[in-house]
Parts: C-alpha cells; sequence; structure tokens
C-alpha cells in the first residue's frame, strides 16, 4: 500500500494519469468517441442522464476532496465501477508486448513512405501538379495525426503502462484512484490507437490512396498508359508502390505535358452586366479571406455591408454563417460599400434577421466573401473554408421563420398543422426545442406517462422532425459548416435561436428513451397516456417522411456528442460518397469538393479543389480513388453512371464510361421494400437495389483485381453471355394497364424460347395466335395465384412490373393489385430496352444496348453491366478487347440460374475505357 502510495503521489503519476484526464474537464460531448464508449462499457454511459456523475468524477480526479463529502449516489456509482476497473488494469501487462509490434509496423510504415516522399519530392521540382500529393505524404509522415505523431503516442502508451503496471490490483487501491487510472488508460489508448480522426485501418487505406494518386498523376502528366500486366493486383500497398517506382524511373527521360484550362460556368445565374465588381482579389495562399460588416438597421430599412479582408493567421473570424442558398432572387438589393449586391431572397431574409438595430455585426458569408465569378479565388477560398470554419468564434445555422424552405417533395401543411394554445398542458412555443427538452427533462425516466408528460415528449419528438426536415439538412456544405467549428454552432429556427448541443441531447435523450423499453409496447403506453389531440399529432408525425427516430441527419454522427456510435467510414472519401448521396449542391463539383475538410488531412490533400478542372475530371479521380482504396464496388449501390446521366440530358457523353455521377440520387431508398404507397416512385435504380448479382468466392487469389488509371479501369469478372434479341418497353396507356404487361410478357417468352430454340418464329416475330385468350388466363392466373413463383411467366412479368419473386410470399401483390401502380412503374420503364440472349436470359437495360453488347458481372459489383467492345467485335473471351459500359442490367429471375451460370464460366480480364 506504501508502494502504491508513493507512485500516486509522484510528479510521473501526475504527468501519465491526471494530465490527460483534463482532457475531459470539458463539455463531455467532446471526448473522443473511444474513451465515451468504452467507460460505456464499465456502466458509466455518458449521456443527457449521467452529467452529474461524470462532473463530480472529474472534478474529484482533478481536484479531490474528501471521499465522505461526496453525494451517496456517486459513491455507490463508483464503486461499482471498480470491479470493472480492476479486471480491465489487470490485463495491462500482456498489452506490453501488442504494442511492441504496433510500434513495429509503424516504423515499417515509415521507411516505406519515406520512399514515396522522396519519388513526390523530386516529381514535385520537375511539375508543380505533384504538389497536393507531396503535402499528402508530408501530412501522413510529420502531421498532427501522421504516423510520428502516432508511434510518439504508442511511445507515451507503453511508459503509462510500465508506471501503473508495479501498482497493480492487490494495492488495494480507492475507488477514487482505480477510475482514474481507468480512464487516463482511455485517454492514452485513444490518442495512441484510435485516434478521432485517423486508425491503423486509415492510415493503410491512406497510403494507398497516396500512392495511387501519384500514380494516377503520373500517367496524366507524362502521357504514360500501363498494360494489363502491369495492374497491382494484391491490396498490399508495395505492389502498388512497385507500380510507382517503375513508371518513375519510365518518366525522368520524359518532359511534362501542357496544362490543359478547362473552361469552367460559375454557378451564379446573375447578369455579368449586372454584377458585383470587387476591389481586389484574394490572396489565398497567405490565408487573405473577406469579412462582411452589416451596419446597423431596423426592419425596413436598406441594408448596408462594408467588405474588409483580414488575415487567417492573425485575426480572429467573429461568425460565420451557414444557410441555404436558395435558387430564387431577392427583388430587394443589398448595398455592399456603396455598390449594389444582388443576392438570394433566403440571404436577404437572413441578413435582416442577422442585423442588429444598434450595432455592426461582422460574419463571413460566402456567397458574398468569395467572388463568386473568379474560378482561381473561389478554388483558393474554399481550400481555405476549413479552416475559416475551425477558427470561427461562433456559427450560425439559419433555418429561417417560415415553412418556405422545407424540401419540396414533403407535404409539410398536411402534417404539421399549427398545434393549439396550451397543446396537452404544456405552454411551450412549439417551435422552441430548448425550451422544451428542458421541460422532457424535468421528467424522471421511470416516472408514469401522464398526459403532459406524454404531450411534452411528443412535442419534442415533432419539433426534432420539423428541423431535420429543412433542406438546410441536404445540402453538401453543412456537413463542414456544422461539423468544423470548436464550438457548438448556434440553430436559429423559427424564431427560436437553440445551441446544437441541445439538438444533439434532444436526439439522445429521444434515442434513450427508445432504447428503454420495446417500441411498440412504448408507442401503446405513450398513446394510452395521451390526450385525443395528442394522440393525432403521433398519427401525424408516424405518417411524416422521416419515418423512425433512427434517421439522424449526417451532421449529428460527424459531430462530438451524439450516443449512437460512428463508424470508421465516415474517414475515408468512399465512406463519405455513401453517406451523401441525397445531398445537394447548386454546382456539383461541389459533392466531392465539400468533403475534403471532413477527411484526415493526408486524404482531404489529395481531393485538391481545383474549380478549373471540370466535372469529368473532378468526378473521374473521386471514382478513382474509391475503386482503387476498396475491396468491393460499394459506390455502385448508389450512384448511376456518368454517361447514362448525360444521356437522360440528350448530352453527348464524354470520358470513360466507369465514371460514377455523384450529382445526387436518391434511387438507393426507393426500391419497393421501402416505399409506402403502391404509387410511390419507384425508379429502375431502385429495383436494380434489390435485383442483384449472386456474390461468391473463389480460389484465384487474383480474382478480385481492380485498378483505375485516368483512362482505364482494369478489373477481373465474368462474360455472361451476349445479347441476341432487343426490344422496347411500351407504354401501357390508362385502358387495362395489366393487360398490356401480360402481352409483353408473352411476347418476350416467344423471343426467348425461339432463343433457346424451343420455338418457331412466326413472320412477325411476336405474333400469337389468340393473344387476347391467353392474356386474359395468364392475368386470371397471377390473380388467383395458380401459378407458382418460378414460372417463366411470372419472372417476366415480375421483372416488367419491378416485382422480386419474394414478394409472392406476402399476402398482396402490390403492382397486380392497383392499375395506377402499374402504370407509374410502367411509366419508369417505357421506351426502356430489354434484352434476350442465347442462353435464354430477359433483363432490361438503364440505357440503349444492341445485338452483340456482353452481358458481365465484374466481380464484387453489386449490378450487372452491359459491355461494348471499342474496336470490331470479335470473340468474347478475346482479353485484348477494350470496353466501354454501355447500360447496367435487371434480370429476370428464375428463368436462368445466375449462380450456377456465372460459377460455370472462366473468369476474365476486362480493361474498360
Amino acid at each position: 500500500m506504501d508502494r502504491a502510495r508513493d507512485i500516486i503521489d509522484s510528479p510521473e503519476f501526475h504527468e501519465l494519469v491526471i494530465q490527460p484526464i483534463s482532457i475531459l474537464s470539458s463539455d463531455p460531448r467532446e471526448i473522443p468517441d473511444f474513451i465515451r464508449f468504452n467507460i460505456d462499457g464499465l456502466g458509466c454511459p455518458i449521456n443527457s442522464d449521467q452529467l452529474e456523475f461524470h462532473d463530480l468524477l472529474v472534478n474529484e480526479i482533478l481536484n479531490p476532496t474528501e471521499w465522505s463529502d461526496l453525494p451517496e449516489f456517486f459513491k455507490r456509482r463508483a464503486d461499482g465501477l471498480v470491479e470493472g476497473c480492476n479486471r480491465l488494469l489487470s490485463h495491462l501487462p500482456s498489452q506490453l508486448g501488442e504494442l511492441a509490434q504496433i510500434r513495429q509496423s509503424y516504423s515499417d510504415l515509415r521507411d516505406f513512405s519515406q520512399d514515396i516522399q522522396r519519388i513526390l519530392r523530386d516529381l514535385c521540382t520537375r511539375d508543380s501538379r505533384f504538389s497536393p500529393i507531396s503535402s499528402a505524404i508530408d501530412e501522413f509522415i510529420d502531421g498532427v495525426v501522421g504516423l510520428n505523431e502516432r508511434d510518439s503516442a504508442l511511445a507515451r502508451m507503453e511508459r503509462f503502462i510500465s508506471f501503473v503496471q508495479p501498482i497493480g490490483v492487490e494495492s488495494k487501491l480507492d475507488s477514487r484512484t482505480t477510475l482514474a487510472i481507468t480512464m487516463a488508460y482511455y485517454c492514452q489508448f485513444s490518442l495512441a490507437i484510435d485516434n478521432d480522426h485517423i486508425d491503423y485501418f486509415t492510415l493503410n487505406e491512406a497510403i494507398r490512396e497516396i500512392i495511387d494518386s501519384a500514380i494516377s498523376k503520373l500517367l496524366s502528366v507524362f502521357g504514360l498508359d500501363i498494360m494489363p500486366r502491369q495492374v497491382p493486383i494484391a491490396a498490399d500497398p508495395s505492389t502498388h508502390f512497385k507500380l510507382l517506382r517503375d513508371l518513375y524511373e519510365m518518366s525522368k527521360n520524359l518532359v511534362p505535358r501542357s496544362v490543359e484550362i478547362v473552361a469552367t460556368e460559375s454557378k451564379s445565374t446573375e447578369n455579368t452586366e449586372d454584377a458585383y465588381e470587387y476591389s481586389t482579389s484574394l490572396d489565398s495562399t497567405a490565408g487573405e479571406v473577406r469579412v462582411l460588416e452589416i451596419l446597423p438597421g431596423t426592419e425596413d430599412d436598406p441594408i448596408k455591408c462594408h467588405l474588409k479582408v483580414c488575415n487567417l493567421n492573425d485575426d480572429d473570424i467573429p461568425e460565420v454563417l451557414s444557410y441555404v442558398w436558395g435558387k430564387i432572387w431577392s427583388d430587394e438589393r443589398i448595398s455592399v460599400d456603396g455598390k449594389s449586391f444582388r443576392v438570394t431572397k433566403n440571404l436577404f431574409e437572413s441578413l435582416r434577421g442577422l442585423r442588429n438595430p444598434d450595432v455592426s455585426r461582422t460574419i463571413w458569408i460566402d456567397a458574398i466573401c468569395i467572388n463568386q465569378a473568379d474560378n482561381e479565388e473561389k478554388t483558393g477560398q474554399v481550400r481555405l473554408m476549413g479552416d475559416i470554419y475551425s477558427k470561427a468564434k461562433q456559427t450560425i445555422i439559419w433555418l429561417g421563420d417560415g415553412k418556405q424552405s422545407y424540401r419540396s417533395t414533403f407535404d409539410y401543411e398536411a402534417l404539421y398543422r399549427p398545434l393549439p394554445e396550451g397543446f396537452g398542458g404544456i405552454d411551450i412555443d412549439e417551435f422552441d426545442l430548448a425550451a422544451i427538452l428542458k421541460r422532457c427533462q424535468c421528467y424522471p425516466m421511470e416516472s408514469r406517462w401522464s398526459e403532459d408528460k406524454a404531450a411534452c415528449f411528443v412535442m419534442l419528438h415533432r419539433c426534432i422532425f420539423q428541423i431535420t426536415l429543412h433542406e438546410w439538412w441536404e445540402r453538401i456544405w453543412t456537413l463542414q459548416e456544422g461539423a468544423l467549428p470548436p464550438r457548438a454552432p448556434m440553430i436559429f429556427f423559427r424564431g427560436h435561436y437553440l445551441f446544437f448541443n441541445d439538438f444533439m441531447d434532444a436526439l439522445n435523450l429521444l434515442y434513450t428513451y427508445s432504447e428503454s423499453e420495446d417500441g411498440d409496447r412504448l408507442a401503446v403506453r405513450l398513446s394510452d397516456a395521451s390526450a385525443p389531440e395528442v394522440k393525432q399529432v403521433m398519427s401525424d408525425i408516424g405518417r411524416g417522411e422521416i419515418g423512425t427516430l433512427y434517421n439522424v441527419p449526417l451532421l449529428a454522427l460527424l459531430r462530438p456528442g451524439l450516443k449512437l456510435e460512428r463508424s470508421p467510414g465516415v474517414k475515408t472519401l468512399t465512406g463519405l460518397l455513401l453517406l451523401t448521396d441525397t445531398y445537394r449542391s447548386s454546382e456539383p463539383r461541389d459533392k466531392v469538393f465539400a468533403l475534403a475538410s471532413l477527411l484526415p488531412k493526408c486524404i482531404s490533400q489529395l481531393l485538391h479543389v481545383d474549380y478549373t478542372k471540370d466535372l469529368m475530371a473532378v468526378f473521374r479521380d473521386a471514382t478513382a480513388q474509391s475503386y482503387n482504396s476498396r475491396e468491393e464496388f460499394e459506390l455502385l449501390e448508389k450512384y448511376p453512371f456518368l454517361f447514362e446521366s448525360r444521356l437522360r440530358a440528350n448530352e453527348v457523353p464524354t470520358g470513360p464510361s466507369w465514371v460514377l455521377d455523384f450529382t445526387y440520387s436518391d434511387n438507393y431508398y426507393r426500391h419497393s421494400n421501402s416505399i409506402t404507397n403502391l404509387t410511390d416512385r419507384l425508379p429502375l435504380d431502385g429495383f436494380l437495389s434489390r435485383n442483384k448479382p449472386p456474390n461468391f468466392d473463389v480460389c484465384d487469389p487474383d480474382a478480385d483485381m481492380r485498378f483505375a488509371t485516368p483512362r482505364s479501369l482494369f478489373c477481373k469478372g465474368y462474360c455472361v453471355d451476349q445479347l441476341s434479341g432487343i426490344g422496347v418497353i411500351p407504354e401501357v396507356g390508362d385502358s387495362d394497364p395489366e393487360a398490356h404487361i401480360c402481352l409483353l410478357v408473352l411476347k418476350a417468352n416467344k423471343i426467348r424460347l425461339l432463343a433457346l430454340g424451343f420455338a418457331e418464329l412466326s413472320a412477325s416475330g411476336l405474333e400469337i395466335s389468340d393473344i387476347s385468350v391467353k392474356v386474359s388466363e395468364l392475368i386470371d392466373d397471377i390473380e388467383k395465384r395458380r401459378i407458382p413463383p418460378g414460372d417463366e411467366h411470372i419472372s417476366l412479368f415480375n421483372l416488367f412490373s419491378m416485382q422480386m419473386a419474394e414478394d409472392w410470399s406476402t399476402n398482396n401483390l402490390p403492382v397486380t393489385a392497383s392499375d395506377e401502380a402499374i402504370k407509374t412503374r410502367n411509366h419508369e420503364l417505357a421506351g426502356k430496352n430489354f434484352f434476350i440472349t442465347p442462353k435464354g436470359i430477359v433483363g432490361i437495360a438503364t440505357a440503349p444496348v444492341e445485338p452483340g453488347d456482353i452481358l458481365c458481372w465484374i466481380r464484387k459489383s453489386p449490378r450487372y453491366f452491359i459491355l461494348r467492345g471499342t474496336g470490331d467485335q470479335g470473340d468474347i473471351l478475346d482479353e485484348s478487347q477494350k470496353y466501354r459500359i454501355v447500360a447496367r442490367a435487371a434480370i429476370a429471375e428464375n428463368l436462368v440460374d445466375m449462380k450456377a451460370l456465372i460459377e460455370s464460366l472462366p473468369i476474365r480480364s476486362f480493361q474498360i475505357v
């Protein structure tokens, strides 16, 4: 015991145990996730119900008082954690060996990275286009969370364990000291192993992305290309480095190609003759930014402002504004330094609401403080936006006073009628979330559901949903604007300000209650306690588009404080793109650029915001970065190809066919399992989310080879069959749509049987005797379920009505039950090609196809592709052929055993251009 006391009283104990815990002395919502969830695992959840215990615990460790003076609830809870803490401390000695192994792997990675660093530094002397990648490798090695810092953190962890190990569990330490050591352990572990910004997995992914970016840049700058045999096969970064080194050696005798400047359009639609002229351009490399001084005025006074230049390195940014730009220009203009400045209606209302009556207000607003017509300035300023929001003293999230900015697809008026005064006995404004939350926190969780408690929680639920329905949450730039400020942003909503932390607490409170018991039972108890007017509001909420408590805005997952655990995926470009498919931006390139500041710096450098690059180049680089860094084509679950979008817009596709369109896509959420009404829109992309190829493992270690260059996607897969018959899906019209679909089914099956050699083609190829009788019989058989789900007619009917075989196991057939449903789905398919192959496969293509095109499946892809050779069509097994993707495909189920067919085929290499 004396030995333990000597250690506890030593300076080392203060340095290694007490100091790390000081990070917990601020808002508990800023605790790194790893610490928060592991302390929760010890029985100490940190949420709105446990803040008092948390504050006392930290204070007692940092500023000890007499144990006897502490509240009894605190002593009981602390004593209850000691057993778990002692178990943890007893395993510390075994971790020293594990830490040594990790440090050795870091050392090996550092040596490897320094070789890459030397190559990139030499390339930078030859061409400045390598500078962003060189900065990325420098950050990877020497950055705040780089390899060197990580190794230092591991060394501190080893020193911590070596120091506390002699104390041992046999020393019978008091509860306070045991908890202090345990909390310090989690602090050290978080810094050394699971830092909130980048972890060991991300380090390996990051170094591969840096190498692959350098390879792509070498190929484009020096006009090089690679052959299929040069493609790195394994995910091991060393195989990618070998290709980088070979290309680097090849480039030594080459001259860099000139920079191609692409003319791009500004997102402003304002008449350039009427545009505001800025007096000077900003030097973004020196940290220059503009801020807007809003001069004082009352409600009806003209809005007058003054722009001034400041420097991020020396000056503070008092406030920044985060808002929805909007597409409607204001009828009124503002004055900036005596000159007329045109703004959108949303911005005008925000400025009027922000203006003080008697003093000026200084704030950074992107639409005014950045010259949007100057691509060079815009590029430099967007690169600084992460620093702008990180250094701002306060961020204002402006959701406005009215309902005009709610998502256009949502029937706000129908479901969110104004609440009557004194609703449920609660005298609080229905839009004042902070006040509603404070009232809800007055009710103990274990208390019974009274009428006023039920009404209060319904108001909380309703207010949260109304806030999250605002289109601000779908705007891509809001992610960094809300996640990066060190101080919690202020939200202005319907006349009330609330801290973002209040919003997080409200989400946590709902989550806590929903987890406390079965959701259905909780809903029944809440309903039983509610007055009729409260039950009606509950019903309206249930019919809302949001659906459940768990549809939490992504920003709430990016900013610390939400009790739900965050996925490591938010630290990668692919992870963020998967989570932002339904986010929008008026400038499509911003769907990629806006994510840069949310990524670890060594990865964000690779995005390199540059508005002189056209949309194809930006989306191509992001697509290639994802393909090369992941084991599967995950983004194909959410996004279509860019060439498909351009075809729909009657534009001529250019660039590689494998590039994805990140502009916007909600198709993943619009499949037949998620839509709530039969007549809801079900796009073909939504059907593709369910109509997937089989996935299976093979013994060939090279089977999942995949690598994208600026020109080509190298991958492996299977040529399933060639397209032989092509048809066009007709518009069914208003007269008996089910009969039209059945007619299409019979005709398609006739061609299919012909392809298989089981039928003879009549003069027209599609004539069927007694067609009206056969259609009537087929309709009757389908509606009365006299045909088994695997029947060929049912398979084709499902395909042309975008159903799956599993739908037949339910009690109703949604499409056959409604002519309107058939017409709605046919509207999505009309005019698209369906195809038939010699092996009897029938499918629908997302874009025009031709006989001779190849149906294939690329390994690890969630979609079938249709490919077309770029030269003369020869043997489909000819691996020297280059291909373009011309469509994705949905395949009729049960006509052919696709898994067995594909497994019987030889795997082959593809070069897709």
